[in-house]
């Protein structure tokens, strides 16, 4: 492939990774990874091991590589010895947020894989004799294939080298859903716990997130004080409750929270550069019924622009997401009524939970656009995107839950957090996040842009 072929297709990819690109051409392929320098030493990738002939590109954060691998110098430096030693089901080991491809010239084999709610993007594609695999569309779209299609959550896919056939593909992790026998929440909120642990303690980058009045940041906010973690919160008041941001923000040191107020200018000259920099991508909420919508269109995907703008700036690398939440402990419902048109279950969470999983939201649907907008802002400003919500052994407490403990209150389990914790939260409101509300000022700024003929 030709550099400039490259640099045209790596245009939108290489801002996830603006530490450094790296290049290397093996046996017709061209291996290029943008990196993001997150965990352990500064590393290049591919991961390559010679005498075994396998390359390994990798995209996340992989938390428990300590303990599989103690001589690996970082997270990515632990995938091929794994490999080596469990082949593909290696990634059945792996708890973290990740994308991977990993090939085996020896035995002819790709590996690629996605963690259990493809946290990180991976597409793929084939025209004629030629292959390709990307973290964005785009970057496919660019090359002249056609289609590309996006790997599914919880899937490890292995393809043959020779013709990129599939030869097999498992799951990541094998989620239970028939057994709800837990009455008490105790276990999931452990697991909560030890979910915020893993990806905020005792880690070299500093970490931030977007602070609302709803339940999902939060709870992470709570969690983290719990904890004395140190974090930093950015808070747009929006159509927020302002009385429940200004409260919470009380609860924190001064230095750890800041309440942002954007212009109207600020907030166009945001929605502008996004469409500059950052990957779109497309859902239909109801097929047949909705048009589909695209993330950079999204009120909220122009706030958290804002926001990782304003923390990047300040030196933070790490964004804790809440994302996950709304689809997996509530699917957009409460007490039995939907609250959006996104929700898929039909009324509460019912007493045989196996006939029902997974719900549409659970991997795709709310879930699979929201990770997306998620991934591609936070990716287009260089930061890495963590999601406590998504941890795989935290979700699985939740569905071992009894239904009459689901369904006790709204996102009942993190109730039982602010309760406990005496951390200030509206019970039973929903409020998603839009971060302008509109005042006198907007609407004459708009109106003199009309005036002078300016783009404001």
């Amino acid at each position: 492939m030709t550099p400039q072929r490259l640099a045209v297709a790596n245009r939108l990819t290489q801002k996830r990774g603006p530490d450094a690109t790296e290049v290397v051409e093996k046996e017709g392929w061209t291996l290029a990874h943008n990196l993001l320098s997150i965990t352990g030493s500064f590393t290049r990738q591919p991961f390559v091991d010679e005498r075994a002939d396998c390359y390994c590109l990798f995209n996340g954060e992989i938390y428990n590589w300590r303990d599989l691998a103690p001589a690996a110098g970082s997270d990515g430096e632990a995938l091929i010895p794994l490999y080596l030693e469990h082949g593909a089901a290696f990634t059945t080991k792996l708890d973290g947020e990740f994308a991977l491809a990993l090939f085996d010239f020896k035995k002819n084999v790709l590996v690629l894989s996605t963690d259990a709610f493809a946290t990180k993007p991976l597409w793929y594609a084939k025209r004629g004799s030629e292959f390709g695999l990307a973290s964005y569309e785009s970057a496919l779209l660019a090359l002249g294939f056609e289609k590309p299609t996006k790997l599914a959550a919880n899937t490890t896919l292995v393809l043959s080298l020779a013709d990129e056939k599939e030869l097999s593909r498992h799951q990541v992790f094998t989620f239970d859903p028939a057994h709800q026998h837990k009455e008490s929440v105790d276990d999931f909120l452990s697991a909560f716990s030890h979910s915020i642990a893993k990806r905020a303690k005792n880690i070299r980058e500093k970490v931030f997130m977007g602070l609302s009045s709803g339940y999902d940041s939060g709870a992470i906010t709570c969690e983290l004080l719990r904890q004395k973690l140190p974090f930093k919160a950015y808070s747009i008041l929006g159509r927020e409750d302002q009385g429940i941001v200004r409260a919470r923000h009380a609860f924190l040191p001064k230095v750890a929270g800041e309440i942002l107020n954007p212009s109207y200018r600020e907030y166009q000259r945001q929605k502008r550069l996004l469409r500059e920099v950052c990957e779109p991508f497309f859902w239909t909420v109801r097929e047949g019924r909705y048009a589909p919508q695209n993330i950079l269109e999204d009120a909220a995907t122009v706030g958290l622009g804002i926001i990782c703008e304003k923390a990047k700036g300040a030196g933070f690398k790490i964004y804790l997401s809440g994302q996950g939440a709304d689809e997996i402990l509530s699917d957009y419902r409460m007490h039995g009524k939907g609250l959006t048109g996104s929700s898929s279950i039909e009324g509460e969470f019912p007493e045989d939970l196996a006939a029902i999983f997974p719900w549409r939201n659970f991997y795709e649907g709310a879930q699979k656009y929201y990770i997306a907008k998620e991934e591609h802002v936070a990716g287009a400003y260089g930061l890495e995107t963590r999601y406590p919500y998504l941890d795989a052994a935290l979700v699985q407490e939740f569905l071992w839950l009894t239904a009459a403990t689901k369904n006790a209150g709204y996102k009942y389990p993190l109730q039982t957090l602010f309760e406990r914790e005496h951390f200030p939260y509206a019970r039973d409101v929903k409020v998603g996040f839009i971060p302008r509300k509109k005042t006198m000022g907007d609407y004459i700024a708009r109106l003199v842009s009309g005036l002078l003929g300016t783009h404001i």
